[in-house]
């Protein structure tokens, strides 16, 4: 509608909607409604502005925030994700470089809800959390908790488990009866070393076919610190386990976790490729006849939870790994790969001689050209 010619409607559009700002795209349906602003599609570099220039937009995220807009109006209810304390995990709350609190905004921009639980305060865990995620433990879990999680994932529940080298949290046996085990050790890779740091912050481009990761494509994650984590041999029956993401064959999981230079050592340490996250999954039992079959178990366990800190996850492909992962594990991987698309900007920089050819040729070879063949038209009808 044309707000200059529909002003009576164009007041009540705007109370209806609750609009009070300009630039802005309203997604409702029913009685549920999200606003998105400029600044919400875009990335901006302000860094012109300095010297009175414009802001430069570096990255569209149109059709991530779309995405998440048309969720957030449709699904019954926001999926909500709990995430464990009580051991000395990362606060999803916290606003400074090891929290989680950037983590929680990009959930919460996908429609994603989430609580801080302690799992020792209850009693079950509810059938509506759609997620556990245990990120960074460094006390042991109890007995208790771990029967939760235990049973949570025996009626098709849903773990994210991001275990930190060096940390004994009591979650090793659990994770070995659902395929996946996680070595003592730290993993290096010196072929893909970032200058000037030490070989154990990891990066890695190696990834899989699995779902999670298949359209990762040339996106590298960068891992500050980071253990082994790979399927049991043998794997336990009826569970599908794979690796996500590895080493190039020239890294290691190292077991000499006390020295500063690592050297491959024969027989100790663990021979790359070196998985450092795993998925896991398990196929629902047959329902009752004419009663649905409850949803597949499925479990991610990364050995690393830097890598979704606050200074770490806007680093190159982190923030996709981690979306990937949890949209895998909450059975909505139509929107895994959505991501913010850069805007190539290409400049053409010409010396001062080839300004000036432009400026002759353009105003006065071309000229001068047509002049000429206007005159040599007139000429021939003349004669």
């Amino acid at each position: 509608m044309d707000p200059e010619r529909d002003i009576a409607r164009a007041k009540q559009l705007a109370k209806e909607l609750r609009i009070e700002d300009l630039n802005l795209v309203v997604f409702r349906a029913g009685a549920r409604q999200k606003h998105l602003s400029d600044l919400e599609l875009a990335d901006y570099d302000y860094a012109a502005t300095q010297f009175g220039g414009e802001p430069r937009v570096t990255a569209f995220k149109g059709e991530d925030a779309f995405t998440s807009a048309l969720i957030s109006v449709t699904q019954q209810a926001a999926p909500l994700v709990w995430f464990t304390s009580g051991h000395g995990e990362k606060s999803p709350e916290a606003a400074d470089p090891l929290g989680l609190s950037n983590l929680t905004t990009v959930l919460e921009q996908q429609g994603i809800s989430s609580e801080t639980v302690t799992l020792a305060e209850r009693s079950e865990i509810p059938a509506d959390v759609k997620l556990i995620v245990i990120a960074g433990p460094a006390r042991r879990f109890l007995d208790h908790e771990l029967d939760l999680v235990q049973a949570y994932l025996d009626r098709g529940g849903r773990c994210l488990a991001l275990i930190d080298p060096l940390e004994d949290t009591g979650l090793e046996g659990l994770l070995d009866r659902w395929g996946v085990a996680l070595g003592n050790d730290i993993v290096v890779d010196p072929s893909r070393q970032l200058p000037f740091v030490s070989a154990a912050n990891l990066l890695v481009t190696d990834y899989t076919e699995h779902p999670i990761v298949e359209k990762m494509g040339t996106l590298v994650t960068l891992y500050p610190l980071a253990r082994s984590a790979r399927p049991s041999q043998p794997a336990p029956a009826g569970l599908t386990v794979t690796p996500l993401a590895s080493t190039s064959p020239e890294g290691w999981g190292e077991t000499q976790t006390s020295v500063s230079t690592f050297q491959f050592d024969e027989g100790q340490d663990l021979t790359g490729p070196v998985s450092i996250a795993v998925a896991a999954e398990r196929a629902p039992a047959a329902g009752a006849a004419g009663g649905e079959a409850p949803p597949p178990s499925r479990l991610v366990v990364v050995g690393d939870s830097d890598f979704v800190a606050n200074s770490q996850l806007s680093n190159v492909g982190n923030r996709d790994l981690v979306l990937g992962v949890t949209y895998w594990l909450i059975e909505q991987e139509q929107l895994i790969g959505i991501g913010p698309k850069p805007i190539e900007s290409i400049h053409l920089n010409l010396t001062g001689p080839q300004l000036s050819g432009i400026f002759w040729f353009s105003f006065l070879a071309m000229p001068g050209v047509v002049g000429a063949l206007g005159a040599g038209m007139w000429w021939v009808r003349r004669t």
